[in-house]
């Protein structure tokens, strides 16, 4: 059990961690973290389910549509109708956002190479391929529970 609450304390390090890295972006912007997170979401992970996505890494629903809205106001992304089912909205990353994705980016891959200097490519395999199968197992537990 120890391990999980290892595991736990240093993902929570490295979201404070995160979030003091990107202070200057989110004052410059007028965007707070979920903005950050949904905004470089959206512009690496292609056409999904994205309300559904988000919410499988940590964000709720209403924190994903007041982010979502928030960006729109900011024309950081482009929301359009489906034109076959007028209830799914797209969400595209504008192109205003270019540079602001390119800033979160930069502060992204920093802190992995910061993070994980020192470490040897062979562990960063083995931590990969134990997180994929906590991840599983998780998955596993929820679809139980369901």
């Amino acid at each position: 059990m120890y391990i999980l609450f290892e595991m736990l304390t240093v993902f929570y390090k490295y979201k404070r961690l995160y979030e003091r890295r990107c202070c200057e972006i989110m004052k410059k912007n007028d965007l707070r973290i979920s903005d950050l997170d949904i905004l470089f979401f959206i512009a690496n992970s292609g056409r999904k389910n994205l309300a559904k996505d988000i919410v499988d890494i940590g964000m709720s629903k209403a924190n994903v549509s007041k982010s979502v809205d928030h960006l729109h106001q900011k024309k950081l992304v482009v929301l359009s109708e489906d034109p076959e089912d007028r209830r799914c909205i797209h969400i595209e990353v504008a192109k205003e956002a270019a540079p602001l994705i390119g800033e979160i980016t930069a502060i992204r891959e920093e802190l992995a190479r910061n993070l994980l200097d020192g470490v040897k490519q062979e562990d960063e395999t083995v931590i990969v391929k134990v997180m994929q199968q906590i991840g599983d197992n998780i998955n596993m537990e929820l679809l139980n529970l369901s």
